[in-house]
């Protein structure tokens, strides 16, 4: 069931969206980054040079 709701949220037709990067701008969260951190009781800058 979970592939036909990523198919259809990747497939819902929006105005302006014409990459994976102008998607990527218009609905993910800024926060994702502090978020993850935190869970991981790492630093920002941590899970960046490391690649998480």
């Amino acid at each position: 069931m979970e592939p036909n709701f990523f198919k259809m949220f990747i497939l819902q037709q929006r105005e302006g969206i014409s990459s994976f990067d102008d998607l990527y701008q218009s609905e993910a969260n800024p926060n994702t980054v502090e978020y993850i951190a935190g869970q991981l009781n790492i630093s920002v800058s941590q899970g960046i040079v490391s690649g998480i």
